[in-house]
């Protein structure tokens, strides 16, 4: 695993889907020394406020059994902020991104835990 998981109010289509993610999931991986064949990662359109408006913004969550630590979580900003900005017109300043490190007996796949 890591799984991140990225909730934004701004527009965006199928296509650019396509070329965001794949840059998420292969440079966030890398970030965390992770292999990517784990990584989960997706994007959920919702109704949502920042500081009062409606601009676009996006709260992202990035759960991980280990490498959540302020080095790689330094580099997993810079990534995720500046896709985002370059994709979903989302700017840094109105970007949450909250870490989790997750023992491995609280996450399931394969039918089982890790």
């Amino acid at each position: 695993m890591p799984a991140l998981i990225i909730t934004t109010n701004a527009s965006f289509t199928d296509e650019v889907l396509k070329q965001l993610l794949p840059q998420l999931s292969k440079n966030v991986a890398e970030a965390l020394g992770k292999p990517e064949h784990y990584m989960c990662v997706g994007v959920n359109k919702a109704t949502m406020i920042f500081g009062g408006s409606d601009e676009p913004c996006a709260f992202t969550t990035l759960s991980s059994i280990g490498s959540i630590n302020r080095k790689s979580n330094e580099k997993v900003s810079a990534i995720v902020c500046d896709l985002l900005q370059k994709y979903l017109k989302v700017s840094p300043s109105r970007t949450y991104i909250q870490f989790t490190d997750s023992p491995p007996e609280n996450f399931g796949h394969n039918s089982s835990t890790f």
